[in-house]
């Protein structure tokens, strides 16, 4: 298994209204001199520290890094919450070929993990963005600064996106995901800047 957390740096996104963290690996581990956002320090921690210990977590994303190399489509895993570990896993699986991960939330979720194959983007695309937007619209995610998104590719580090602040990032959705027209514009001028993040 590949080594787990090392140095991360992260970026604040969309006027704050999203983390991103790059991880030279799976995972970082945390340093105060670099968290330079609203979100206290100890909640960006603690949640980095308790998915490091998570053995099932750091497993999963294991799996999708060695599927990222071999399969032609997205595969990933819907998390939702436990009493006995920090997650459940649901498998979720997209189509060969086509750029695509379907998924079918059954009940409130805390994130969801998954990969991109070799070609893809080697960071989140648009729509994974948009989908953290949909599921909390659809009242799925109950507790939006639990909830995280994970990208994993055949190509490096693996990211991490957490909501920095829910205010913002409802407003931030509401302008550039609402309607057909508002999401290609963005996810236009997001693929355009891509390079930047």
């Amino acid at each position: 298994m590949r080594e787990i957390f090392k140095h991360y740096r992260f970026r604040v996104l969309f006027k704050g209204a999203l983390v991103l963290f790059l991880t030279s690996s799976f995972f970082a581990s945390c340093k105060k001199d670099e968290i330079i956002i609203q979100e206290s320090h100890f909640t960006i921690c603690s949640q980095l520290k308790e998915l490091q210990k998570n053995q099932p977590f750091v497993e999963k994303l294991s799996i999708l890094y060695e599927e990222s190399k071999v399969n032609n489509y997205e595969t990933g895993y819907l998390l939702y919450p436990s009493n006995f570990e920090i997650y459940t896993f649901q498998k979720i699986q997209g189509i060969p070929n086509s750029a695509t991960l379907s998924i079918n939330v059954k009940d409130i979720t805390q994130g969801f993990i998954h990969c991109h194959y070799t070609n893809l983007y080697p960071t989140f695309s648009g729509s994974d963005i948009k989908a953290i937007y949909d599921l909390y619209d659809l009242g799925l995610i109950q507790n939006a600064d639990r909830f995280i998104c994970g990208v994993v590719t055949p190509f490096g580090p693996a990211y991490l996106l957490k909501v920095a602040n829910l205010e913002q990032f409802l407003s931030f959705s509401e302008s550039n995901f609402e309607g057909a027209m508002n999401f290609r514009n963005f996810e236009s001028n997001y693929n355009n800047n891509r390079k930047n993040l």
